[in-house]
């Protein structure tokens, strides 16, 4: 398991594969990345922002990526959230490819597919798209405020960060980590890179009478432990779990697998 994510479904934190988006966050959080040579490494203090240029000079802030719209909400949607937006018909949806709108919509629930991104508006938003008409250009810039980390080919963002430069470091306060996560012992799952720029995964059980958890603190002292030099938290508590060909490694502390958003896969090549 990776991300956080909503009871809902959608992914919390700033996750992306390339130039695919998962999820994105406005608050500055850490990262597992990885370049396109396959180097790992931790980023910190990533924030999402992204922005939507309509003909005429408009520009509008995106307010969120692939989770439900709400009011006042700008969303960019694209194939990784699903067949379509479930939204209602209180907005405007547009779709764009290749720079230029495709289709639009006033009913809401537009469908998605895997070479298109639909933005959905409501409020002000719809007001400033229901200008937009098929063939207009409209161009979509997302960022996550950091050259490097726009680069990555890949971002699993969670947190917080746990071990930097070799010494352990748990940005719970700066990262503005919720007190579920930042207190106490709990399961958890993490990922660390090594001095030799090598992966490490780890995911510790809890809450159960053979294993108490971990403290985010005690959960960093073990990465390190094990010779990473920069670590980063995941979400864990039920969620924390192992896979490896097929088979479950640990107990995830619910006694069954919790489905999850988005998960970190290792593959043979």
């Amino acid at each position: 398991n990776a991300c956080y994510f909503d009871t809902d479904g959608w992914v919390i934190g700033n996750c992306k594969w390339e130039d695919t988006f998962f999820g994105g966050d406005d608050t500055p959080r850490s990262a597992l990345a990885r370049d396109k040579e396959g180097r790992y490494s931790v980023l910190q203090d990533l924030s999402y922002r992204g922005t939507v240029k309509l003909p005429g000079a408009v520009e509008l802030p995106i307010t969120g990526v692939n989770r439900q719209r709400l009011a006042q909400d700008l969303i960019v949607f694209n194939g990784q959230y699903g067949r379509s937006t479930g939204t209602n018909e209180f907005g405007r949806e547009v779709k764009v490819k290749d720079g230029r709108v495709t289709a639009v919509s006033t009913k809401g629930n537009m469908s998605l597919d895997a070479d298109s991104l639909v933005l959905s508006g409501h409020g002000a938003n719809a007001d400033a798209l229901a200008k937009v008409r098929v063939g207009d250009p409209l161009e979509i810039e997302q960022t996550l405020g950091s050259h490097t980390a726009d680069l990555m080919q890949m971002v699993v963002g969670a947190g917080p960060s746990l071990v930097e430069n070799g010494s352990i470091n748990v940005r719970s306060a700066q990262e503005q980590m919720a007190g579920d996560i930042a207190n106490g012992r709990a399961p958890r799952t993490g990922a660390g890179v090594k001095a030799d720029g090598s992966l490490l995964l780890m995911v510790v059980d809890g809450r159960s009478q053979y294993s108490a958890g971990m403290t985010l603190k005690e959960f960093a002292w073990y990465l390190r432990r094990f010779g990473a030099v920069q670590a980063v938290n995941f979400d864990g508590g039920g969620s924390s779990e192992m896979v490896v060909d097929g088979q479950v490694k640990n107990r995830p502390s619910d006694g069954a697998e919790r489905p999850v958003s988005i998960a970190l896969g290792v593959f043979r090549q």
